[in-house]
């Protein structure tokens, strides 16, 4: 059987390429509907900029090639089996796969396919909030960065959790999505603190603001990843004097204080569960066709995309 599959080739360049698939008795054939585009880290990734300490932690299943090229890199899927059943699994951005029972994940609710994919990103959501001290009550809350992670977050603190996060952003017009989505907005000229800020930015200048605008013992929740970039970074005025907490937050490892109530599964079924509204359908940009994902990855690599929230490949 032959598939196609995207691939970086270099720095540069990314192409489809066919592939023979091998199916085995332990694995089903999935045909793809459906892929997330993680544009923070697949920009990493298609630029060649994984640090060579994270060469291993940063393999995902079924990635062909390597970091230093070719490399067959992707993240969420939608695929259908032979029944028409809807599955979530993590694979690289192709459009057959053979998938081992064990990846799979089927959903318990009827999750529209161009919603499943972002349950991997909700769980990145789920994480980030359970390694915050949101519970308290009358806190101030707020998000610096409005894209991918950042709009997901805001909508499932809202519709989850009750929460109504100010949104943090220097690009006007993600500001002005954030306001129809009836979000209180602000740029970095606002000079409110805050006891909560989650960060999404992955810029240095976006990181020190959030260290600026932290009330006393406030938390800073960090999502960004930021590859073999080094940020510069000044604690001097306000971390120490204001006892303020940094909280690296992500998607691999459920936060300790949860992992006795919730498993990877249970992690699994919450994020459906609240892909179940509609709004966020509002947050998803564009649908690119797979045969066109190779100029989308070239405009990711060279900060050309349009505005936007988040992508799918469509197949």
């Amino acid at each position: 059987m032959i598939a196609k599959a995207l691939w970086h080739t270099d720095k540069f360049n990314s192409v489809i390429k066919p592939e023979t698939l091998l199916l085995n008795t332990n694995q089903k054939l999935l045909h793809s509907k459906y892929s997330l585009i993680s544009t923070g880290t697949e920009r990493i990734v298609a630029k060649g900029k994984v640090p060579n300490s994270l060469l291993h932690l940063m393999q995902v299943p079924y990635m062909g090639g390597s970091f230093n090229f070719p490399v067959k890199y992707g993240y969420a899927v939608c695929g259908l089996d032979e029944l028409g059943e809807r599955y979530h699994f993590m694979h690289p951005h192709q459009n057959k796969c053979a998938i081992e029972a064990i990846n799979l994940y089927k959903t318990n609710v009827d999750l529209p396919a161009h919603r499943v994919p972002l349950i991997s990103n909700i769980e990145t959501v789920l994480n980030a909030v359970w390694d915050s001290d949101f519970y308290t009550n009358n806190l101030k809350i707020a998000i610096c960065g409005f894209g991918n992670i950042g709009s997901l977050l805001a909508v499932t603190l809202k519709l989850k959790f009750n929460v109504q996060p100010v949104i943090i952003e220097t690009n006007e017009w993600r500001l002005q999505k954030a306001e129809k989505l009836g979000f209180e907005v602000a740029t970095t000229t606002n000079k409110s603190n805050y006891d909560i800020i989650y960060h999404t930015t992955a810029t240095q200048a976006g990181l020190q603001y959030c260290i600026n605008h932290l009330n006393v013992e406030g938390q800073l929740i960090e999502l960004s990843w930021y590859g073999n970039e080094k940020v510069n970074i000044s604690l001097g005025e306000n971390f120490h004097i204001k006892r303020l907490k940094l909280i690296s937050s992500q998607v691999s490892k459920i936060p300790l204080s949860k992992q006795k109530e919730i498993s990877y599964q249970k992690r699994k079924e919450i994020a459906a569960e609240v892909l179940l509204h509609k709004q966020f359908d509002e947050l998803i940009s564009d649908y690119i066709n797979f045969e066109n994902s190779p100029a989308f990855y070239n405009d990711l690599r060279n900060g050309n995309l349009p505005n936007g929230l988040i992508w799918m490949i469509k197949y």
